[in-house]
């Protein structure tokens, strides 16, 4: 537990400072708060975290509502999120926050475009739903490489690949949770979560396969930007 210091980009006051200025050193996140986990999604324009006692505060653009304070105005320190729900758990996706409160029922705000839902479903704008998961729920989400469709991981263990009109497994892994996943652009890579392991494929090349072993379960998985 601790202070929290950002640096880096800071068009949406991403940095939590109280200012919009970009910094190229370490600056405290404002409001004095002793944070016990923070979380912010690949993009990096809002940032959150989980402060002492459980409360979740966010900060930085919030066109979506990702900051979950009830508005669409971005800030530059800490807000609290609304309802006043204590948390144990937080996790970022691209413009949409969910969150684990100690009553262990999840929560989440932002941008709902996909319609990543826990029913296994996923919907998209023209209304179009796609049963993703038929045996179980959604419970990651992220852009599919070439930018069309979604990939999502379930609880089914399957990683998939949903757009208009159908859905195809990517990958799978028996008797795991998806519990986090990400892709890059430039690359073509996706990487995912299962417990311990960290499961790498290449939508260009269907025999690419890596894994990663840690210590620990994997929270959450980004690609490096550059």
């Amino acid at each position: 537990f601790g202070v929290a210091y950002c640096w880096g980009l800071n068009a949406s006051g991403q940095l939590g400072n109280g200012s919009t200025a970009a910094a190229n050193t370490p600056v405290a996140v404002a409001g004095g708060f002793t944070f016990e986990s923070l979380t912010l999604p690949q993009l990096g324009h809002f940032a959150g975290g989980i402060v002492s006692g459980g409360a979740a505060y966010c900060w930085g653009s919030n066109g979506t509502g990702e900051l979950g304070d009830g508005t669409t105005t971005s800030r530059s320190v800490p807000g609290p999120v609304a309802r006043g729900l204590k948390f144990i758990s937080l996790s970022a996706g691209y413009d949409h926050v969910c969150g684990l409160t100690r009553e262990l029922a999840a929560y989440c705000w932002g941008l709902n475009t996909y319609g990543a839902l826990g029913d296994g479903t996923v919907r998209f704008e023209g209304g179009e739903a796609v049963e993703a998961h038929a045996d179980g729920a959604v419970l990651c989400a992220c852009l599919h490489p070439s930018g069309e469709g979604v990939l999502t991981g379930g609880d089914d263990g399957r990683v998939v690949w949903s757009r208009p009109g159908g859905a195809e497994t990517l990958a799978e892994v028996k008797g795991r949770w998806i519990d986090a996943i990400a892709a890059s652009p430039e690359s073509g890579l996706v990487a995912f979560a299962a417990g311990r392991d960290v499961h790498v494929r290449d939508v260009k090349d269907a025999a690419f396969s890596r894994t990663f072993a840690h210590e620990r379960s994997v929270a959450d998985v980004a690609f490096d930007p550059k």
